[in-house]
């Protein structure tokens, strides 16, 4: 896709959705938040009354007839996704002014992962067939050196919070645990620096490693039914499934002015 006054679109990249998604915790910034609010946001609960992230299959929501009561846009036919920029999830906006970036659906960006394998249950950070300019997944593997995984043993949830299969760190560019840190650039969960609520209970990265070998693609920010915050990600399913399923879209990214 091409944009008139700013040539073409693309799909965002991790680090991109990663940064928008931000909530307004620094001190200073306009509306700040708490990490127990930011977590009440993203869980969604009575969405129609406090107007959050739709995380909790649009809790508390009617459908009368096409359209919501009191929101001038309708929930899909699935009745659990509200469409982008309606009144019922209104107070779910980022830091940068970017609405329903977590929970709803799941945002399809371009990093990918290759050589997935059954055995081993490892997969290979690699360069995006999607974007040619997106390396940033190529020294990200989930083995159990970088990131999770490896070691003859198969697993399909990884709660992140909890420190589960070896995890300590985490990469902030990409969201993504770590078992080591990175020569000193990651940041360890937990403790002053960076503590385990910045995370919130609810993150998880879904990987579902015996189902799909091969490439993976990479969808962000969870959705309606899933596990929802800035740091939940999911590679299970190949690039040319995620487009269409019911519970995934993507945003698209122009050059800034």
């Amino acid at each position: 896709m091409v944009d008139p006054n700013y040539g073409p679109k693309r799909l965002l990249r991790a680090r991109e959705f990663v940064a928008a998604a931000a909530w307004p915790e620094v001190p200073g910034d306009p509306g700040q938040i708490t990490d127990t609010a930011a977590a009440i946001l993203e869980a969604g609960n009575s969405i129609n009354t406090a107007h959050g992230c739709n995380g909790h299959q649009a809790n508390g929501v009617t459908q009368l007839g096409s359209f919501l009561s009191g929101d001038e846009l309708p929930l899909s036919d699935s009745k659990t996704i509200i469409i982008m920029g309606s009144v019922t999830s209104s107070n779910c906006v980022s830091r940068y002014g970017a609405q329903d970036l977590i929970g709803n659906v799941t945002t399809n960006v371009s990093d990918q992962l290759s050589g997935c394998d059954q055995t081993s249950y490892a997969c290979s950070g690699t360069s995006s067939a999607l974007d040619l300019g997106n390396l940033d997944m190529t020294y990200y593997n989930f083995d159990g050196s970088q990131g999770p995984g490896g070691g003859g043993v198969n697993f399909s949830n990884i709660a992140i919070s909890a420190l589960s299969n070896g995890i300590t760190s985490l990469s902030l560019p990409l969201g993504l645990p770590m078992v080591g840190n990175d020569s000193g650039n990651a940041l360890t969960i937990g403790g002053a620096v960076f503590a385990a609520s910045k995370i919130h209970a609810t993150q998880v990265l879904f990987l579902n490693q015996s189902a799909l070998v091969g490439t993976r693609s990479g969808a962000y920010g969870g959705g309606y039914d899933t596990f929802d915050s800035r740091y939940s990600s999911s590679w299970a399913a190949a690039p040319s499934s995620n487009p269409v399923s019911v519970g995934t879209g993507f945003r698209c990214a122009l050059p800034a002015e």
